[in-house]
């Protein structure tokens, strides 16, 4: 384990979830996805780290999740935050390359001092502010969706471009999965979660599509209701990710009542390593 100072700080390794929890509790906003990540199954195959202060208090976190299709280390927080920027530095040389890292802005200064890495962009973190804002957002002809529908859902992520990269088929059986369906039985649109977790009451929206020949009629915006429709009863705290460039998508979510929290940077490990 890693054990060095520096900064008035010390990482420690922990495997206690309610440890983590409760330090996000301090600024839950910043962390939808760390809360939902820290039950079975995904707790089962993941690493957690906290910053202690000199006075002994838990002052930021750390995940390293190894049961994705590709292993993603988080570290959150607001940019430049003292904290993230030393557990980033003291737990770089754990990660492979291939890595997926979300970092808060500075992060990805401090790894590249020693690793390359393929940026992914600056990305903004939201929160679901205003739940009146989906009222009136029609959903008729948006229908349910699960594990049956999978191969609609692929066909349609193909003939996305721009598509997110975090997709696995279990999230169909989340309950809250949706799609609109053109003439001949195809999707030409879908709304989903990345997350969903009751037990914290925590959720996060995710792979929202749109057929690109459909784009401009609103099916973004209906499917993203219906799914927070969904969500409404379940979590307390919804949230998402998505790139700062996709001015569209943002637009859909601000009108939706999602409010902007964080900037932050996605980047991938150069397999290579140093």
């Amino acid at each position: 384990m890693i054990t060095e100072t520096g900064g008035g700080f010390r990482p420690v390794e922990v495997d206690d979830p309610e440890r983590l929890a409760r330090l996000i509790a301090g600024d839950p906003d910043a962390h939808p996805y760390s809360l939902a990540d820290l039950d079975p199954p995904l707790w089962d195959t993941t690493r957690a780290w906290v910053a202690v202060d000199g006075s002994g208090v838990d002052t930021a976190h750390a995940l390293l999740l190894s049961g994705l299709p590709m292993p993603v280390f988080v570290a959150m927080g607001r940019p430049h935050d003292a904290a993230v920027m030393f557990l980033v530095e003291h737990l770089e040389p754990l990660l492979t390359g291939g890595c997926f890292l979300n970092l808060a802005l500075g992060g990805e200064e401090i790894v590249t001092r020693r690793r390359r890495l393929h940026s992914l962009g600056l990305h903004v973190k939201y929160v679901w502010r205003d739940r009146t804002a989906i009222e009136g957002v029609p959903d008729d002809d948006v229908v349910d969706l699960d594990g049956g529908d999978l191969a609609r859902v692929l066909d349609l992520q193909a003939r996305v471009v721009d598509r997110g990269r975090f997709f696995t088929p279990d999230l169909l059986e989340q309950g809250s999965y949706v799609g609109v369906e053109g003439e001949e039985g195809g999707l030409v649109a879908t709304a989903g979660t990345h997350v969903l977790n009751p037990h914290r009451r925590v959720a996060a929206v995710g792979n929202v599509l749109t057929h690109p020949e459909r784009r401009g009629e609103g099916l973004g915006t209906r499917v993203t209701a219906a799914v927070l429709r969904r969500l409404a009863p379940l979590a307390d705290l919804v949230g998402l990710n998505v790139a700062r460039t996709n001015a569209g998508a943002r637009r859909i979510y601000e009108r939706l009542g999602f409010e902007p929290v964080i900037p932050y940077t996605e980047s991938r490990l150069h397999p290579a390593g140093p």
